[in-house]
């Protein structure tokens, strides 16, 4: 029995609201005390999202890219895969890459998504008939977001499901329960990566696996990029080298499995890392080495 989420209720310090279908969906409570960075940073990304939620159009409306199916599409998502959820979750999602095939792969009995958004990874591993023993938990900034996710996973017969808005960084988690942890496109407005990394990597049962698709950054950005909350909310201004990336999760005792680079657009690239606990050197495919 998972030890803090029950199908019905989220345990956390104040009392969650209860959707009219009976999923609970808690807002966790952030550790800083100040409006820092880090702090500020939470409040306009949970703010965008929100907002996004609303918007029939979806994320990023005004801009002149792909979006719903078409992007889900060049990322790698399987038209079957897709077929299998509503248009709302496909229009609603903006992830950074396609991280099921290394979910399927891993088999992990345990699964929490970190960012979910609308659950566009968490629908299609919910649908599957071979997942229906799988306990998955989806945590997002934004309410709005799950609320739209939740329209479609409270139709499905599944009890091992568990949606909670909460802040990332202040989990109501204590424990080593996961097998796999997935974060898709929302590692990178993470403020203090190094303490974030630390922090689920005691949630991972031995041998668990963290699994990012976010941004890389292959070359320096301007000087002051980062100090501006916007350059944060797009993901680009929280990209890290690959170099450092791999420093902090070797202290959170997590080792590198791979790093693939999909697509380069210069200072950032595309990329997908799946770490393992533990810091035993592993490496990436029969070459031995490391893709950067």
């Amino acid at each position: 029995m998972f030890p803090i989420i029950t199908r019905w209720r989220i345990s956390l310090n104040e009392p969650p609201a209860i959707l009219p279908w009976g999923y609970s969906i808690a807002t966790g409570q952030s550790q800083d005390i100040s409006m820092d960075f880090g702090t500020e940073l939470k409040h306009t990304i949970r703010r965008m999202y929100d907002a996004a939620a609303l918007k029939p159009e979806g994320l990023l409306s005004r801009v002149q890219l792909n979006r719903g199916r078409e992007l889900l599409v060049d990322l790698g998502y399987q038209q079957s895969d897709l077929d299998l959820l509503p248009e709302y979750i496909i229009k609603s999602a903006f992830p950074c890459g396609n991280p099921l095939p290394i979910i399927r792969d891993i088999h992990p009995k345990a699964i929490l998504d970190l960012g979910c958004g609308s659950c566009l990874d968490i629908g299609i591993l919910a649908t599957e008939q071979n997942q229906k023993k799988q306990i998955i938990v989806g945590v997002d900034f934004s309410r709005e977001l799950l609320s739209i996710g939740s329209r479609f996973i409270a139709f499905l017969p599944a009890s091992h499901i568990q949606l909670l808005a909460a802040d990332l960084t202040a989990l109501p988690f204590s424990g080593p329960y996961f097998d796999c942890i997935n974060l898709n496109g929302s590692f990178n407005v993470i403020y203090d990566k190094a303490t974030f990394l630390k922090q689920i990597s005691a949630l991972l049962h031995p041998d668990g696996h963290v699994l990012i698709n976010d941004l890389l950054l292959v070359e320096k950005l301007p000087a002051g990029f980062a100090d501006e909350i916007v350059n944060w909310t797009w993901n680009v201004a929280g990209a890290l080298p690959p170099e450092e990336l791999g420093k902090i999760a070797r202290e959170a005792n997590l080792s590198m499995v791979h790093l693939h680079e999909h697509e380069q657009l210069a200072p950032i690239c595309r990329g997908e890392i799946l770490l393992r606990k533990g810091n035993d050197q592993t490496v990436d495919g029969e070459n031995g080495t490391l893709k950067y």
